[in-house]
């Protein structure tokens, strides 16, 4: 192996990492708001004499694996997988379906006859490769088409999007977990609002309301990366009234909570 692949494996291997936790407690700060106007959380000298010298650093002793998220981690599970991708995707296209994988969520779009020869197939490739299927997460769903257009005995679920025959949905535990960030981050908020305003007064200083634009970028279709702006483009790419028609309401209810947490 060149000296610089090495490197490059040895980094990705023999990793360090720190439990922020640990971290935020060392250096004093809030876990709910660490940043609290910073640009970092600490400066390198701190990093040096509190993280480092400190013991809060573990390295990685596993002979295998590598860290999750890292920027080569999805090109080497695409190389690993790719042997696996052209056989079933021969196959699939073999009995006039389609094929889809993203990292480890596969789908397979097959007619209803070719249903247990594929899962077959899919079993054995995933067997010879080393890995193994989550049977917990593995679901059949099995449309038809009728007079009334195509219908399934239950609807399909596939990266974080549902589709019953007709319509395209985003899942509702997603729209749970959104609505309890929302929750979580507008009531930070209000508690920083109280501290900022009661040190104010103390000042005799006006107090002042909530910072609206920080969680309206976050929040809602006003921000550019948020899950609400997210929702709308899917929407728009595939052409679904049903996700707008989902995340409608939810401008109202942000404005709603904002202004309970702002006492009006």
């Amino acid at each position: 192996m060149p000296v610089d692949h090495y490197a490059v494996y040895r980094s990705l291997t023999k990793f360090s990492f720190v439990y922020r936790d640990q971290v935020y407690e060392t250096l004093g700060l809030s876990k709910s708001n660490p940043k609290h106007g910073r640009k970092r959380i600490c400066e390198p000298h701190e990093f040096r004499a509190k993280v480092r010298d400190g013991d809060l650093i573990e390295t990685n002793k596993d002979k295998k694996g590598i860290p999750q998220g890292s920027p080569i981690s999805a090109m080497l599970s695409n190389v690993y997988m790719m042997g696996f991708d052209e056989q079933i995707h021969a196959y699939v296209e073999s009995c006039g379906g389609a094929y889809y994988r993203y990292c480890d969520d596969v789908l397979l779009i097959v007619p209803l006859e070719k249903e247990t020869e594929a899962k077959a197939l899919v079993d054995l490739r995933v067997n010879e490769i080393g890995l193994e299927i989550q049977t917990a997460k593995t679901e059949t769903c099995k449309f038809t088409r009728s007079a009334k257009g195509l219908r399934s005995d239950r609807p399909l679920q596939y990266l974080g999007f549902i589709f019953d025959g007709a319509n395209i949905y985003l899942r509702s535990s997603s729209l749970s977990r959104y609505q309890d960030r929302v929750n979580r981050g507008i009531g930070l908020a209000g508690k920083c609002m109280d501290k900022v305003n009661a040190k104010r007064i103390a000042r005799r200083q006006l107090p002042r309301s909530m910072f609206l634009k920080k969680l309206y970028k976050r929040y809602s279709y006003l921000g550019r990366r948020n899950f609400i702006s997210y929702g709308y483009r899917a929407a728009r790419i595939m052409d679904s009234p049903s996700i707008k028609k989902q995340l409608k309401p939810h401008w109202n209810r942000l404005r709603e909570r904002i202004s309970a947490a702002q006492g009006e």
